[in-house]
């Protein structure tokens, strides 16, 4: 129940941030408020239905140890992915990218895996 009440509360600054990007790049007022129902309703939903999927006895690969890790990735990838496609044009639209920036992404990337080569657990 904790964790369900810290996805909502998390929400409240990311749903402000989506509508003041939405509105700065000239999205109407509908359709801004459209989106922010689809991304406010997103989190919920998939909370239920996860708790309600590790809980099913039917769905055993909820159960693996494998399937936390899966998720996780699936939510850095798609991090990545935004990070990519939407935020690395805007930072190299209007001047070229340094070399020490490139290098701190490339760093920042790995810095993840390189902090747990020596945690077992």
């Amino acid at each position: 129940m904790i964790v369900f009440l810290a996805i909502l509360l998390h929400k409240a600054p990311a749903a402000f941030g989506l509508v003041t990007f939405l509105l700065h790049e000239g999205l109407d007022r509908t359709r801004a408020k459209r989106h922010l129902f689809w991304f406010s309703i997103s989190a919920p939903t998939a909370s239920f239905l996860t708790y309600f999927g590790i809980n099913s006895s039917s769905q055993e690969t909820f159960h693996d140890y494998n399937a936390t890790g899966i998720s996780l990735l699936f939510s850095a990838g798609t991090f990545l992915y935004v990070a990519a496609v939407h935020v690395l044009p805007e930072i190299t639209q209007h001047r070229r990218l340094k070399i020490k920036e490139l290098f701190l992404l490339i760093g920042g990337s790995f810095l993840p895996s390189l902090l747990t080569i020596k945690h077992h657990h």
